[in-house]
């Protein structure tokens, strides 16, 4: 309780000062600088200034402003719960002890916005970002976000109020309308929003990429002008997501101040600037958007010369302490019969632990999309009882029961010493149909453990392909460990995947085809132990996030799995207490997916 307490009382830490501006004082800074500015220099901080930056002034010695995802935490960062064990705990309080962190390790890392917090109402459980969001009750919803905004921009870090709104799903994000009448907007969409600009005080609000009443959210003048800016006060920067913006005088006018990330070919580039020279949007309306983003830059000290990593501090034991402090409380209990809980560590008798997620880590690099956190340990529900318990704890595996897999790199065959997936990258200027031959030289070759990709809208090799339009291809030789039929799973969103058995492709084996409502497809294969198979994934990036998953599932006779299940219930049996950790495969909780269903 110790480094608990330490972790609550962190609100300045060392190192850190505040910023000297008075709001009347930043006025003026800000107002100074733009009076400097060239209407060129004016347009170009309305796009990106690169992947995750916002653009300087280099002729003003203005450097670019990092931000940086996401709702949990900064990447390599304290693996803080998710948003859902945030709403699970009712406790504003550490939720903005939480933040402050957050702040603390994102100026560490040389950033001063964190896109967070992530708040849309949970309303549907398919969607793939349910795990991301806090709560479904729009009242702690606004109590949660003020906390989370006020706490992390204690620390001079920007919050980025994210997803602006009713984004409900991921499939097809980039293209469906949420269909919201006006007082389910005001009553259960927008409270937490409000709460947050006008309680919180948040400094910039990041657009959702999906429609709302068949309108863009970047385009809609109603919810970023009329709501937001006139409505609520707002005064700080809005932002889209990483999509760009779809429109350049719908946008501007619209009240979109700065298109996510720089995109050389973004409506918010070229066009814009044209736009304002020929009259379309008035130069005071690019005014308006670079005082915000210049506003923005003042808060977090830019604006004086002060580094972004001024008041930083990195992963430290009492910040992990605070983490385990809030899943705790985040946990819910659902019945306590005979008072089983909590068991007794000094004399728990056999405690047999079994289920898919016992012994599985989750906080994967790359997975969950902007809520993925890379911490320096995680400690699984299988070690955490063994290093209590010790040799008292009995794990009983299920992973043969489990279902589809990725394939073990075990039962792929060396190549180039490494066992794997020979992956291929090309770099193309459209969609392609993917059983279209590729042509010219991979732009980038190199081994992967296996097939099981969510990039997103991001590159599978940044600064050598872009995201936009890219084909892949994956070969490798299989061993199966044992004779049988073996069930594969092709699943492509963002683009079209196929998988032959021959080299120079022929016949497909599985076609995985969104665009005609096929995402997924398997197919049975009977393969004899020890005998190698060969096996290519083609995928090609056409509209949307770009992933490919390929998964298999060994055969395992009835008997083999009447005698598992006959194991596991012996076990049992002897045991004390059964601990069973259940949930799903890490990818199913992640941006850029959603589930199908709630098996």
């Amino acid at each position: 309780m110790a480094a608990l307490a330490a972790a609550l009382a962190l609100v300045s830490p060392p190192g850190a000062r505040a910023w000297p501006h008075s709001p009347e004082a930043l006025e003026q800074k800000v107002e100074s600088i733009l009076s400097q500015l060239t209407l060129e220099e004016k347009v170009a901080m309305c796009l990106g200034g690169g992947s995750m930056e916002f653009k300087g002034v280099p002729r003003l010695n203005l450097p670019n402003m990092k931000c940086t995802d996401g709702p949990r935490g900064p990447g390599k960062s304290t693996g803080f719960p998710t948003g859902v064990a945030f709403g699970a705990s009712w406790n504003p309080a550490l939720v903005g002890k939480a933040a402050e962190i957050m702040g603390v390790e994102t100026r560490a890392k040389g950033a001063t916005m964190l896109l967070a917090p992530a708040i849309n109402i949970l309303r549907d459980p398919l969607n793939g970002r349910f795990f991301e969001y806090f709560t479904e009750d729009p009242h702690l919803n606004a109590e949660l976000t003020v906390a989370f905004v006020q706490g992390l921009q204690s620390q001079n870090v920007a919050a980025s109020v994210k997803h602006y709104v009713a984004n409900e799903r991921d499939d097809n994000r980039g293209s469906y309308s949420s269909e919201v009448d006006r007082r389910t907007l005001e009553e259960i969409y927008l409270p937490a929003f409000k709460a947050g600009v006008q309680r919180g005080g948040a400094w910039s609000v990041m657009t959702a990429i999906n429609r709302v009443n068949g309108e863009y959210v970047s385009d809609s003048r109603f919810l970023l002008t009329d709501i937001l800016k006139d409505g609520w006060g707002f005064d700080g920067l809005v932002i889209t997501d990483w999509c760009g913006t779809r429109s350049t005088e719908l946008a501007a006018l619209a009240g979109l101040d700065v298109a996510m990330p720089f995109n050389a070919n973004s409506p918010f580039g070229a066009p814009l600037l044209a736009a304002v020279k020929e009259g379309r949007v008035p130069e005071n309306v690019i005014d308006d958007k670079a005082r915000r983003l210049l506003r923005t830059m003042g808060r977090v000290g830019l604006l004086d010369g002060i580094p972004q990593t001024e008041g930083g501090v990195d992963r430290k034991e009492e910040h992990y302490e605070l983490a385990r402090e809030i899943a705790a409380d985040g946990l819910v209990l659902l019945k306590n019969d005979d008072n089983l809980l909590p068991l007794d560590a000094a004399d728990p008798g056999k405690i047999l632990v079994t289920g898919f997620s016992a012994d599985r880590r989750f906080c994967l690099p790359g997975w969950g999309g902007s809520s993925s956190v890379h911490p320096p340990y995680e400690i699984t529900t299988l070690a955490g009882l063994k290093n209590i318990a010790g040799d008292k704890v009995v794990y009983y595996p299920v992973d043969d029961l489990a279902g589809y897999r990725p394939i073990p790199a075990e039962n792929l065959a060396e190549q180039n010493g490494e066992r794997g997936f020979q992956a291929r990258y090309f770099q193309t200027k459209k969609s392609e149909p993917v059983r279209s031959r590729v042509t010219g030289k991979p732009v980038v070759t190199r081994m992967e453990p296996a097939v099981d990709f969510l990039w997103e809208v991001k590159s599978p090799a940044p600064g050598k392909i872009a995201p936009d339009f890219f084909r892949a291809s994956f070969s490798a030789t299989i061993i199966p460990p044992v004779t049988g039929s073996y069930s594969f799973r092709l699943t492509a969103g963002g683009g079209q995947a196929v998988a032959y058995v021959k080299e120079s492709g022929g016949a497909p084996l599985l076609l995985a085809d969104p665009t005609r409502g096929e995402a997924t497809a398997t197919t049975e294969l009977n393969l004899k132990a020890g005998e190698p198979f060969f096996l290519r994934v083609d995928y090609s990036k056409m509209r949307g996030d770009a992933a490919v998953r390929l998964e298999w599932m060994p055969p395992m006779e009835e008997k083999e799995r009447m005698a598992a299940f006959e194991g596991l219930a012996a076990a049992a049996k002897e045991a004390h207490t059964v601990i069973v950790v259940g949930g799903l495969d890490h990818s199913f909780d992640t941006e850029g997916r959603d589930r199908a269903d709630m098996k």
